[in-house]
This record gives structure tokens, sequence and C-alpha cells, in this order.
């Protein structure tokens, strides 16, 4: 799990970004549909985030490089993981959803036969923020807050 997430801020930070993305209608959106029978959230608020780096900075398996990552993602405020594959709202989800995304840029689209993952977020000088990876086959990823895209960029080296 802790690779899987180190993975995915890696490939946020790898992205160069341009566009606002309007996070305040992505939460609310998620918290429109949560509690609905097959949509699943989980929300890590800035308490969690520091106590989830605390614990990784002591933690005996962590090694050098990952120790180097964790300190990137210090401004990292929050993180909202959906969830909806077996959702029966899906379609009317992923349709607001796309549609609270029109006018943001996307950075990165990645296609595997029917199932897509776009990923969009803000850049503000140096760094990341905001970002949001999103699988069309039902799954979303909010990171609030920023990472500063040269040390991400220095760890993917």
């Amino acid at each position: 799990m802790k690779k899987i997430l180190f993975t995915i801020i890696v490939a946020l930070g790898a992205i160069s970004c341009a566009a606002a993305i309007r996070p305040v209608k992505i939460n609310t959106l998620v918290s429109e549909y949560k509690g609905t029978e097959g949509f699943d959230v989980v929300r890590i608020g800035p308490v969690g985030m520091g106590f989830l780096k605390l614990a990784a900075t002591f933690s005996s398996d962590i090694d050098k490089e990952e120790l180097m990552m964790l300190s990137s993602l210090k401004g990292l405020k929050g993180l909202t993981i959906v969830d909806f594959e077996d959702a029966r709202c899906k379609k009317d989800f992923t349709r607001k959803l796309e549609k609270a995304l029109d006018g943001a840029n996307l950075f990165l689209e990645a296609k595997d036969g029917s199932e897509t993952l776009r990923i969009y977020g803000t850049e503000k000088g140096r760094y990341l923020s905001d970002c949001i990876l999103y699988s069309s086959d039902g799954a979303l990823i909010f990171a609030n807050g920023k990472v500063d895209i040269d040390k991400i960029m220095e760890f993917a080296k």
C-alpha cells in the first residue's frame, strides 16, 4: 500500500499543471454521494496526514529514498479516496464529476481497453497542488495541498 501511494504521488508530481480544478466542487460532489450503497469514501484530513507522515518517518521499513519522498509531501493537507466501481449511482456521479472537471487541463490520459485514467492539477510556481487522479472504472483520488515539484523530480531520477 505504501509503495502504491508513493507511486501515485510521484506520477502526480511528474506532471506540469496549468489550470485550476475547482476542488470545492469535487469535495461537494463526493459529500453528496457519500453513504450511497457501493460508494466508499476515505478522507484523511490534516491531522491524519500528520500522523501518517510521522508514522512513516519512524517506520523501520522506510529507506532513504522514501524518506526523501516523504519530505516533499509536507504541504499535503488531505487526501480523499473514493471507490465507486460498484455503486448504483456510478453513471450519475461520473457525469457530474466530468462536468466539474470540465475546463480543467488534462495533464495525463492513459487508456487500457475500455478503462481511462486521467490526472488533473494546478501549478503554482514550483509547487503542484490540488491534484485529481480519476479512473473511469470507478476510482477517484484527490490530493489537497501542495507538493514540491523539484523534490519529486529529484526523487524520480
